[in-house]
């Protein structure tokens, strides 16, 4: 009943961007810094370093407390479970832009695979077994099977006010969605001073002027050349400084 279904998040989404703009001109001019922030911060924690390096690619280990954060952070980006993300993110990298690619913008078309990427569950290929590991997990199966409960209640604490429901919900889930797609779909085309240093037979690139915004995971062609490996810097180039792995390796990993 509470599980996150591909269409149920999709609709969410939509929803978020019609509700952001419509109470645009009842909020505070100074809630924007607060959310977009809180946004940026559920997008690393949440996305880049628990969904993508430590359920998707089990770049370093660490205990069940941070686990515990990952999902709920990670809940909170709306971008469904981290179950779901990991079967689809398996299969972003074993057809990597190719036609089963979930997220391949030169098959799909770069609005459709920035809007829709996520969601196109007739294109899933990979069967379950692809992240049995999460299954047998009991805090993942949790998080997945009342990810709308959780959801829910979080929403539900941030109503006190319309300036909280759009500081603490509104703007961090828009923010952290778009960092991610963003991510995830022109991390496969060519931009001003981007560059490819390994051989990964698909179009993943390096961008160097993204650093201050995605920490490391800007170095995706790395990333497909070595992507269970936490320090993604693999030349030991300065431009290729990974402060994610920085920060984990400091601060999570056990």
């Amino acid at each position: 009943m509470f599980e996150p279904r591909h269409s149920s998040i999709r609709k969410l989404q939509i929803l978020n961007h019609c509700l952001f703009f419509l109470i645009l001109i009842w909020t505070e001019v100074e809630t924007y810094p607060v959310g977009v922030s809180l946004g940026y911060l559920l997008f690393h924690i949440g996305h880049n370093i628990g969904a993508h390096r430590y359920f998707c690619h089990r770049q370093f280990t660490t205990n069940r407390f941070w686990e515990v954060v990952f999902h709920f952070a990670f809940t909170l980006n709306v971008l469904g479970s981290s179950i779901g993300y990991r079967q689809i993110h398996h299969q972003h990298h074993k057809f990597s832009d190719q036609a089963l690619d979930p997220h391949c913008p030169r098959k799909r078309g770069w609005f459709r695979a920035y809007f829709f990427s996520d969601f196109a569950k007739d294109r899933f290929y990979l069967p379950p077994r692809s992240v049995k590991e999460s299954l047998r997990d009991p805090v993942a199966r949790f998080f997945h099977r009342y990810y709308f409960l959780i959801l829910g209640s979080y929403i539900a604490l941030t109503c006190q006010s319309l300036t909280a429901f759009h500081a603490f919900y509104l703007t961090p889930a828009i923010t952290a969605y778009h960092l991610s797609q963003f991510q995830i779909v022109f991390s496969h085309f060519k931009l001003p001073l981007s560059g490819q240093s390994h051989e990964t037979h698909d179009s993943s690139y390096n961008h160097y002027l993204l650093k201050p915004i995605f920490l490391g995971d800007e170095l995706h062609n790395n990333h497909h050349a070595a992507p269970t490996r936490l320090d993604q810097n693999l030349s030991g180039q300065w431009r290729e400084f990974d402060p994610i792995a920085w920060i984990v390796q400091r601060f999570i990993a056990s």
